[in-house]
């Protein structure tokens, strides 16, 4: 066992093994029933104190006891501390916990990781092809990026990692995720637009992960390549704590076109400076460990894992242990295709042969042997995967208050997605489109190339339509979803998802049926004829009346009978229909009592929604 792997089983260890904590005056609890030794060695007092403290309020406890919380904040109220109960944290918080403390002293310079971010068509795709020299904008469904792209480059001799991180909306946890492990960012600006919503929302997570920024003003028209436009901007990210170093502040900016190869070099001749200045290290002889970036099941090669490499070398055969799953890397390769050796420090590559799917932001670590990883699987709590199932109350689609029009249709889904990122951004959309007439209920999420037989299975059994974002589902499916009489959508442009669920949510509102007029006729006359009762001689006053229609007779301003024409006649002879201004007999089904002035309103039952 390697020395490090020897201090994470002792970490673990103690850890998970902690019941109580007692930082800043405050004690956090991780259990609601503490043993009298462990609050006596952590709150440094002789069990005896504490024995005696609860015997004088009536408790005969003994040294060997547990006492409950509430007990426990009883006793350090006498001590002046404060007392809160605390979750314990997974193994992905404790391995993170463990790698920012585990720092080795043999670490040399890698190459930078720079998120290139900002609000969405701002040209963020455009510059990195440029850099480059792609096309790839051109390939990304819709003119968008919808997930985190990868693409290493060489400048002056040295490496460049870039990330480029979706700006719409929908995926704010994927761009979180990548300044969160992102060295330096490039924050992308349309110079007509200036500073927008996905703008701001970046200059957060630069403030909360206190990461150096490079702002590029992308010069779109040449109208607002322009001193006055520049210093907008520039005052704008000095307003939200960005100083321009221009004046005086730290943050770099660059104005220039996205399109512009001598532009972009002098964004990459900036980089290099930051890098210099700032240093970035690593170990690349420790046992590699580094963050899941996205996972997603491929047809051809399984299921794929992408990570970064933040210290030591990641090789062929090694066993990478992810938030209590472990597996063999099978094969290594970087975002150009071409199988590695190795990755190290600094690296992003994409991972095959794991055998399972990783949340984006797991910590990962290499192991020296199974044994090992067994060991640890002993120490830490089961682990219960609860991405697929959703706990949302998935019973029924039925209404609820059918009787009331102020009701919450319940929409059951599965969801399906070519990688994780992609899955969080789809679950983003489903609840931002729910609403108090239409709830989307996800009740299961899959990462997957395909649509399978257990997912069609599984949404006959509960009555959910299928969702699905960037996956192909092949014709005998599409058949199959037909037969099955299952709804389904299947989007690869992320900003279309929610006009589909609006027309999914159409094909299952239900219907009420309301009383459309077509015609009102009032009663001027009143005949009898033995035959048939009496016969109301009446004038329409607007539309028609045609004798099927359904009638509603009314007396001044209440409705006293309902129900159907059983002859409507002019000038004695037997009509279909009349029209305003004309005159007419109508004899209705059942009814004999019409009086002067009553109306006959002539109507059809035509289907509304209710939302």
């Amino acid at each position: 066992m390697k020395k490090e792997e020897k201090k994470l089983i002792e970490f673990l260890q103690k850890e998970l093994e902690k019941t109580l904590e007692l930082k800043s005056g405050t004690l956090f609890c991780y259990s609601e029933e503490i043993g009298i030794d462990d609050l006596s060695k952590v709150l440094k007092v002789q069990s005896s104190m504490i024995i005696s403290f609860f015997w004088k309020l009536g408790n005969t406890i003994t040294k060997n006891q547990k006492i409950n919380f509430e007990l426990v904040t009883d006793f350090c109220k006498t001590k002046r501390i404060k007392t809160a109960l605390k979750e314990r944290v997974g193994i992905n918080e404790i391995i993170n916990d463990y790698l920012n403390v585990s720092k080795s002293e043999k670490r040399e310079s890698r190459n930078p990781i720079v998120s290139v971010m900002g609000h969405i068509d701002h040209g963020k795709s455009t510059l990195l092809d440029t850099v480059r020299s792609t096309q790839d904008q051109k390939k990304e469904e819709g003119g968008i990026t919808q997930k985190i792209n990868i693409y290493p480059v060489e400048f002056q001799g040295k490496k460049i990692t870039f990330l480029d991180t979706p700006g719409h909306n929908v995926f704010l946890k994927m761009r979180e995720r990548g300044a969160s492990f992102t060295d330096l960012i490039v924050l992308v600006i349309a110079a007509e637009d200036g500073v927008m919503p996905q703008t701001l929302e970046v200059i957060e997570h630069i403030h909360k992960y206190r990461l150096p920024t490079i702002a590029f003003i992308n010069n779109k028209k040449k109208e607002f390549d322009n001193e006055k436009t520049l210093d907008k901007i520039r005052a704008q990210l000095q307003e939200r704590g960005l100083t321009p170093s221009e004046w005086g502040g730290e943050t770099t900016v660059i104005s220039g076109s996205a399109i512009n190869k001598s532009d972009t070099d002098m964004l990459l001749e900036n980089i290099l400076l930051l890098s210099e200045i700032y240093d970035w290290k690593a170990d690349f002889s420790y046992s590699a460990n580094g963050v899941i970036l996205d996972s997603y099941t491929s047809n051809k090669s399984g299921v794929v894992n992408n990570l970064l490499v933040k210290n030591g070398s990641l090789k062929n055969r090694d066993i990478l242990f992810v938030n209590g799953e472990s597996g063999r890397v099978k094969k290594i390769v970087d975002f150009s295709d071409k199988e590695l050796i190795k990755a190290n420090p600094g690296d992003i590559v994409q991972v095959f042969g794991l055998g399972f799917e990783s949340e984006p932001g797991d910590n990962f670590l290499v192991m020296s042997d199974e044994s090992l990883v067994k060991k640890i699987k002993r120490i830490i709590p089961t682990k219960i995967d609860s991405r697929k199932f959703s706990n949302n109350d998935s019973s029924s689609s039925n209404l609820n208050n059918k009787e009331s029009e102020d009701f919450v249709k319940n929409i059951n889904l599965i969801l399906i997605a070519d990688s994780q990122s992609s899955l969080e951004a789809l679950e983003n959309i489903v609840k931002k489109n729910s609403n108090d007439k239409i709830n989307f209920n996800s009740i299961y999420t899959e990462v997957a190339g395909d649509v399978s037989d257990s997912v069609i299975n599984l949404s006959k059994i509960t009555q959910s339509s299928v969702l699905t974002f960037n996956v192909r589902i092949s014709q005998q499916k599409t058949k199959d979803l037909k037969e099955n009489k299952i709804h389904w959508l299947s989007e690869s442009i992320i900003y279309k998802i929610g006009d589909g669920l609006v027309e999914l949510a159409k094909s299952f509102r239900e219907k009420k049926k309301v009383e459309k007029i077509l015609g009102v006729a009032e009663i001027k006359k009143i005949f009898y004829f033995s035959q048939v009762g009496n016969i109301a001689g009446c004038q329409v006053l607007s539309g028609n009346i045609n004798r099927n229609h359904l009638v509603n007779v009314f007396r001044k301003e209440e409705k006293i009978f309902t129900g159907k024409i059983s002859s409507l006649q002019r000038d004695k002879n037997n009509i279909k229909e009349i029209s305003k201004g004309q005159e007419c007999g109508i004899v209705v089904n059942n009814f004999n009592d019409f009086q002067i002035d009553d109306r006959i309103i002539s109507y059809a039952l035509v289907e509304e929604d209710y939302v």
